[in-house]
């Protein structure tokens, strides 16, 4: 996870740099300079003292807390055809604005605003042509079902979470040959660091934990394609840590171990648009091998054990 500095911290949460650091300096958390990186457990110890220092408990704590960053970055893109050959690239400028709302289940409950769609088709639209020209495939983070219809209306391949995807939004997306992608790591990962989130965190988890096992059922019931994406980034969720997804959606039985493997292999491979390439063990495509000391149908956890497995790119052991 990119590290955060107190000077980014404090554009975040919208204060000055001096008053940051006076609050975690009253919080017993020692920061003298603004290009010191402040830790994910610093963040919930400065937030639990804020909250002792104003009287807050349980019952009077924020129902929504939504943090929100704009960056503008370089990226390049490839302009070869195959992912395989030598890559020649050209530098664009991307701006990224990043908003991430954390909301109590009685919030989700009671306020139809929630379920609402924070972009309209034709916008989508514009960002999957954008994304077609340089032969790339789009992807919504989408919990609503009706951000989730207007994505898949305006061709985007794959929907990462679809919490509350109605019966629709569930044919739409199986009729559009797109993906889902359930994405449970984060909520088992909030409940085994309970400690270090906000109690209303924890228990939104849990019940998210019981509406994505419904998802899921009703999207294998709909014949949805499913495959397997984390959503690293969040707390906790490490990209190279993608194992623990195939875990989580064995251990709440949403699919077996077999599905789970197809998700993360041929399904996804499908999902963006390699499946020229990889996805399966067959002739004229490359030779990508995870080898096990365990069957995974029997045990699903050895996917997480780096001394009981090794992996061949291309034909070629690497670990």
């Amino acid at each position: 996870m990119p590290e955060v500095t107190i000077r980014q911290y404090a554009e975040v949460i919208g204060i000055s740099v001096d008053r940051l650091i006076e609050q975690l300096e009253e919080a017993g958390l020692e920061h003298k300079s603004a290009d010191e990186v402040i830790s994910d457990n610093e963040k919930t110890e400065l937030l639990s003292y804020l909250r002792r220092k104003h009287g807050k408990d349980e019952k009077s704590e924020p129902r929504k807390i939504t943090l929100k960053r704009k960056t503008i970055s370089e990226l390049k893109v490839p302009v070869t055809a195959s992912s395989r050959s030598k890559p020649r690239s050209k530098t664009i400028n991307v701006e990224f604005r990043k908003r991430r709302t954390y909301v109590k289940r009685s919030v989700i409950q009671d306020e139809a605003a929630e379920k609402a769609a924070e972009l309209e088709k034709e916008e989508m639209q514009a960002i999957v042509r954008e994304g077609l020209k340089l032969g790339k495939h789009t992807a919504a983070h989408a919990h609503g079902a009706e951000g989730i219809k207007n994505a898949v209306a305006a061709g985007v391949r794959t929907i990462e979470h679809g919490t509350l995807a109605d019966d629709q939004a569930l044919e739409m997306i199986r009729e559009a040959g797109a993906f889902l992608v359930p994405t449970m790591s984060p909520r088992r990962l909030f409940l085994k660091h309970a400690d270090q989130v906000p109690p209303f965190i924890v228990e939104k988890s849990k019940q998210m934990i019981e509406e994505t096992a419904n998802l899921v059922s009703r999207a294998k019931a709909a014949g949805v394609s499913i495959a397997m994406g984390t959503d690293a980034g969040t707390n906790f969720n490490y990209h190279g840590d993608n194992a623990q997804e195939l875990v989580s959606l064995v251990e709440e039985d949403m699919l077996t171990p077999l599905e789970a493997l197809s998700a993360a292999t041929a399904t996804a491979a499908k999902a963006v648009m390699l499946d020229h390439e990889v996805g399966v063990l067959a002739p004229g495509k490359a030779a990508d091998m995870l080898i096990l000391d365990e069957n995974p149908l029997e045990n699903i956890r050895v996917l997480c054990d780096p001394s009981k497995k090794r992996v061949v790119f291309g034909g070629i052991p690497v670990v």
